[in-house]
């Protein structure tokens, strides 16, 4: 018991908080998207960070649009928050999928104010995700919307001088079935001064996408970045191999406690149906697998 809380303390307080300090010498025109600076310079921050999740998307992706590195001064983040004015929206398109039950995509925090963009932090965030038939090239009719909420996973990227790039898992509660369409990324609630900032692609399907500013539905010229898989799910299998064993514990304390990667599906890993992921999932699978337990239900 004593070991455990000193894991709870610890991770307590770890926790991450909002961070805001002002970016010099990037002002903006408009309030829809944050685009590469050469001459931005560093201004003092802590730029010295590892990249670990940065690595595009996974080969059994059945759609992929990977990020685009900071290096080109071609990328684009385009905001997607109804924090911002206007409740701006962003949309692309995707093909050749099926059923859809996981998407991974990253983004920027940021906030815009007095001209000047600010970098902030929100983890985790909500989001709304949409899915929307394809209507000659536009977004049509909605098929299906989710509420999720993803933890903001730092990739190590650096953007403008000063954003970080972040990667977020978002498990949909039930696929949705379509071979093509649109789909939609918004950032909901939380700090209605941090806007989640969806970034571009560079090897994307067709360089396009559209952003809603709140008043017009406005043609991009980029792809934005994102993955859209499915997943077959064994509910314990934290680490994604098909199996329940002692290396689930040890892979779940890791993500929870040290900053780990997350597990293959969220939806595997609150086994108390408690709405949690905490050290109380873990002892059900050392119930089960030590103390014939009965066999981890995420239903």
């Amino acid at each position: 018991m004593k070991s455990i809380l000193i894991i709870v303390c610890t991770t307590l307080i770890l926790l991450p908080l909002t961070i805001l300090a002002e970016q010099y010498g990037t002002e903006l025109q408009y309030i829809t998207e944050i685009t590469a600076d050469p001459e931005m310079e560093e201004d003092g921050l802590n730029l010295s960070k590892s990249s670990s999740l940065a690595e595009g998307c996974p080969e059994q992706s059945l759609f992929g649009q990977s990020f685009q590195l900071p290096s080109p001064i071609t990328w684009e983040a385009q905001t997607s928050d109804n924090g911002a004015t206007g409740s701006i929206l962003a949309f692309d398109n995707f093909i050749n999928t099926g059923s859809i039950n996981k998407v991974c995509f990253w983004g920027i925090n940021a906030f815009h104010s007095d001209g000047k963009w600010y970098i902030c932090f929100e983890s985790p965030m909500n989001f709304l995700i949409k899915f929307y038939n394809d209507n000659n090239g536009v977004p049509g009719s909605l098929v299906h919307s989710y509420n999720v909420t993803c933890p903001a996973y730092f990739t190590g990227l650096i953007y403008g001088g000063a954003f970080e790039l972040y990667q977020y898992f978002a498990d949909l509660p039930e696929p949705v079935e379509m071979s093509e369409g649109w789909i939609a990324i918004q950032g909901l609630d939380g700090d209605p001064e941090c806007w989640f900032e969806w970034m571009s692609s560079a090897d994307g399907y067709d360089a396009s996408s559209f952003q809603w500013d709140g008043f017009n539905n406005i043609f991009i010229n980029n792809d934005r970045a994102f993955c859209l898989q499915h997943m077959e799910y064994i509910c314990g299998d934290i680490d994604g191999d098909n199996t329940i064993s002692f290396f689930d514990i040890i892979y779940f304390i890791y993500y929870k406690y040290k900053g780990g990667p997350p597990p293959a599906s969220l939806l595997t890993a609150d086994l108390n149906h408690d709405g949690y992921y905490n050290i109380l999932d873990v002892v059900v699978i050392i119930k089960f697998l030590y103390k014939g337990g009965p066999t981890p239900s995420c239903q």
